[in-house]
């Protein structure tokens, strides 16, 4: 009698476990597209950064002639460089707690 109870304590521990595998196989699937967005965004975001560099440094050899343009510009790459390196860390944390999962 005690071996039947066990034996079908088993049966419902593997019933309960084949019923959350597809729960865990659709988190791993949404947290690693997750992760695959921010690794995305994370490179529009560097490929913006870069961009807002070198309009900086266009900007800045122009600076002898239009010192306002240039401060103005220096700003603005300033913070887009670290808009940038916000989504860079961003990126990370997300890639990490991925992983961690």
């Amino acid at each position: 009698m005690a071996e039947i109870a066990i034996l079908l304590l088993l049966r419902l521990l593997l019933l309960q476990q084949l019923l959350l595998l597809p729960r865990l196989v659709v988190l791993v699937l949404l947290l690693q597209c997750y992760c695959y967005y921010y690794f995305y965004y994370f490179y529009y975001y560097k490929y913006y950064c870069h961009y807002y560099q070198s309009h900086y440094h266009y900007h800045y050899n122009q600076s002898h002639y239009h010192y306002r343009y240039y401060h103005h510009y220096y700003y603005y790459y300033y913070y887009y460089y670290c808009y940038c390196y916000y989504y860079y860390y961003y990126y990370y944390y997300y890639y990490y707690y991925y992983y961690y999962y």
